[in-house]
């Protein structure tokens, strides 16, 4: 399927960036975690990052395969607390809430 114009093409560079960023967000908490002397919250975040970078890479083989070169985008991603990791991770879990209960289903809608 030709992906090029269409506003999956759109939802799947917005997904693609948006989990590139979750992962810098959650390699960023764990450098505070690091710093607070928390490894085993170090750990879950590093782990966490990974997988937002397996999400990243399924979604850029996606486009890959859907013809797509380049995609044009205009789009917000949240900018979490830098320091007190009580509020990045409440923010993360409303992020991650969010995204799949809201952000992906509408995709999916959109793309069938």
């Amino acid at each position: 399927m030709q992906l090029s114009g269409t506003e999956t093409a759109r939802n799947l560079m917005r997904a693609f960036a948006g989990e590139c960023q979750a992962h810098t967000r959650y390699l960023l908490a764990a450098k505070t975690a690091t710093a607070q002397q928390l490894p085993i919250l170090r750990q879950v975040f590093k782990f966490t990052a990974k997988q937002e970078l397996t999400h990243a890479q399924l979604f850029m083989q996606r486009m890959q395969q859907g013809g797509l070169t380049e995609v044009a985008l205009n789009a917000a991603y949240p900018l979490d607390p830098a320091d007190d990791l009580c509020a990045i991770l409440s923010a993360a879990r409303d992020h991650e809430f969010h995204e799949a209960n809201e952000v992906y289903p509408a995709f999916a809608e959109i793309a069938a």
